[in-house]
């Protein structure tokens, strides 16, 4: 029989496979083992502060311009939003070093 995994494992499986991929995951080679490192996704039911910058980073890498203009993705001197299609604040992005690139990367 065949067990179901919880979503806090899917949601852990999906976060490691995207650290994998976009991450600044560290490969341990041994004689007959290779180890990756990554890190823990949730501490006390927290998501890593890390995976969540690097989930905006990722995230803000991808947005075309038009959602600038129609205001999901908002830059003011209080830092970046990010909103959902109903206006529902998302995320606040309060990093200096992420809106520079983002604001860079769209010429703003």
């Amino acid at each position: 029989m065949i067990e179901e995994k919880s979503c806090l494992e899917k949601v852990e499986e999906g976060l490691s496979q995207f650290w994998r991929e976009y991450g600044r995951s560290s490969l341990i080679k041994g004689l007959h083992t290779e180890i990756t490192i990554e890190p823990r996704f949730f501490i006390n039911g927290i998501l890593n502060t890390e995976i969540a910058e690097l989930l905006v980073e990722v995230y803000l890498s991808k947005v075309p311009r038009a959602d600038l203009e129609s205001g999901k993705v908002t830059v003011d001197e209080g830092g970046l939003s990010i909103k959902d299609e109903s206006g529902n604040l998302v995320a606040k992005v309060s990093n200096p070093r992420i809106i520079s690139q983002f604001a860079e990367r769209l010429g703003l």
